[in-house]
């Protein structure tokens, strides 16, 4: 499953099985995946800001 696949990912699990629900349950982040995300994001709007003028270019080159 998709949990198992992050976990074994990296080096501490950033996905923890939650217990309850109609469904049975899911998953919640460890505080190691709240950390992973904040950087993922992190990377993310860094990667935003430096393609920001080419991004622009494609919006205003894509067809109505």
């Amino acid at each position: 499953d998709l949990a198992s696949a992050m976990n074994a990912h990296f080096r501490e699990p950033v996905l923890a099985p939650a217990k309850g629900g109609s469904r049975g349950g899911g998953s919640a982040l460890t505080p190691f995946g709240e950390e992973v995300l904040a950087a993922y994001r992190e990377i993310e709007a860094r990667a935003a800001e430096a393609c920001a003028d080419r991004l622009d270019w494609f919006r205003r080159n894509l067809a109505p």
